[in-house]
């Protein structure tokens, strides 16, 4: 539940819309995912400044006590500037699961994680990781050190922290890494220039093992991340698409704006009936999830499938009405086709997501 009203949420995401308007265009965004500074420490740290790294916090641990709904209107506007920043791990996933944690140890490590300071990384096979590594292998000795491997870490090339979730035998572990403990770790290439994917190897590296979490905050992590993901999508699908209709405006054939023919219009018109669809399906699941999250399996599902696609769906067609321009890498169309090719690979894809939906109904029919 939120302790934000919806005037201060909307208020909220105006102030982080204008920042990121001013702050985080789309050719700065380029400029730091094609080379080799991941992201922007001085957006990260002014956003945290903008106290958006408060926002899951509880009252009780100096934030703003925000809920699924704020999270989601705040994550729709970062989606939408594609800005390579660590999202699912700083300001959803980890601070979550750290909440139920009251070592000192921990705490500080989450003061690092709010104030900007640290960056975190998920990995492992749990269900709170978003691209689950189901080849990994993993030893935890005596002396709190781990040994083995794991491959696909997003955001493990600069994460200061590694949060790794190791689930065997039904029950889930949690330990935490600090990057300078790993015996190696190799950046892997991808299709999306904004993400980085390594691969992490531990030689008996010292770390800090959390106490194992129930099945029911495991569970919710899993939806947190799922919402914070679909909420990603929206606000890429949106900016593309306000891009693309801008450009039908624009853009004169034969005297008049391309938009006007009949062919087009009929196009842009199904594609704002498909974003407003996924946007409304997110943000019922989001309030769902806050009113009562052990009963919003139905409508994280929905939400999953259709803001995934619908992303992929805008993105694609927004090349094709482009025409040649967005084939060059000049052109943003692009990158967000690559952001929606990598979001809809995370935390399971359509098809899982719409199988679920169906059985959800199945079992309410019994």
């Amino acid at each position: 539940m939120s302790n934000l009203s919806t005037e201060d949420r909307e208020s909220f995401r105006d102030n982080v819309r204008r920042f990121l308007g001013a702050h985080a265009e789309i050719s700065s965004v380029r400029s730091f995912s094609e080379h080799d500074r991941p992201y922007d420490p001085e957006l990260l740290r002014s956003l945290v400044e903008l106290g958006l790294f408060e926002l899951m916090a509880s009252e009780q641990q100096g934030g703003l006590g925000g809920g699924a709904q704020d999270m989601v209107a705040m994550l729709e506007e970062l989606g939408s500037t594609l800005a390579p920043l660590p999202v699912l791990g700083n300001l959803v996933v980890a601070p979550f699961l750290f909440a139920q944690v009251e070592e000192p140890s921990v705490s500080a490590k989450v003061n690092q994680i709010r104030s900007g300071e640290a960056t975190i990384a998920l990995a492992g096979n749990a269900a709170f990781v978003p691209v689950p590594d189901v080849n990994m292998q993993l030893e935890y000795d005596s002396n709190c050190r781990l040994t083995g491997c794991m491959s696909m870490v997003l955001d493990g090339v600069y994460a200061d922290l590694i949060l790794i979730g190791f689930e065997k035998d039904e029950s889930t572990d949690l330990y935490l890494v600090e990057k300078g403990h790993l015996s190696q770790c190799e950046a892997l290439s991808t299709n999306d220039p904004g993400l980085r994917l390594a691969s992490l190897h531990f030689d008996r590296a010292p770390c800090i093992k959390l106490p194992k979490p129930s099945e029911l905050i495991l569970s919710q992590s899993h939806d947190m991340g799922l919402l914070a993901v679909a909420a990603l999508q929206v606000g890429g699908a949106r900016a593309i698409f306000e891009t693309t209709m801008q450009y039908l405006k624009d853009r004169y054939q034969f005297g008049r704006p391309i938009g006007s023919f009949q062919a087009v219009k009929h196009i842009a018109a199904d594609l704002f009936v498909e974003l407003e669809s996924a946007t409304s399906a997110l943000r019922s699941a989001a309030e769902q999830f806050d009113s009562a999250p052990s009963d919003c399996a139905r409508s994280l599902a929905l939400a999953a499938f259709t803001c995934s696609d619908v992303f992929m769906e805008i993105a694609a067609q927004a090349i094709q009405l482009h025409g040649g321009i967005a084939y060059t890498r000049e052109h943003c169309a692009h990158l967000y086709w690559r952001r929606a090719r990598s979001l809809a690979a995370m935390y399971g894809n359509s098809d899982g997501h719409r199988e679920r939906y169906l059985s959800t109904w199945e079992e309410a029919a019994q």
